[in-house]
């Protein structure tokens, strides 16, 4: 027996999927603000208590996702640098409604 689900079901799983890491919505708010390409100890700086291990599982899905490119050089020492992708900065109005949507509830949510 197959068991069906609508589209919307389908894709709200796949956004709670996406977005239920703790520091997705991070990652990719920082890399949109810096609108240019990071490199990797700059972004774990900046966004500190996250641990180089997190940093880089989070970017590797992310990346995996195409929300977020990484480019490598071959130098010495090597230079990775990582930047939001149009897919991603393509999230920004959809988070800032659902940011909106949240400050107008916040009485809610306490």
């Amino acid at each position: 027996m197959e068991i069906r689900t609508d589209d919307n079901e389908y894709f709200a799983g796949k956004f709670f999927l996406l977005f239920s890491g703790k520091w997705s919505l991070p990652i990719l708010r920082y890399l949109f603000i810096a609108n240019a390409p990071i490199r990797f100890n700059k972004i774990h700086r900046d966004l500190s208590p996250i641990t180089q291990m997190q940093l880089s599982k989070y970017l590797k899905a992310l990346e995996r996702l195409n929300l977020v490119e990484k480019k490598s050089y071959a130098e010495i020492p090597p230079r990775v640098e990582y930047s939001i992708t149009d897919l991603g900065k393509s999230l920004d109005q959809p988070l800032a409604e659902l940011s909106n949507w949240m400050k107008q509830h916040d009485n809610f949510f306490k």
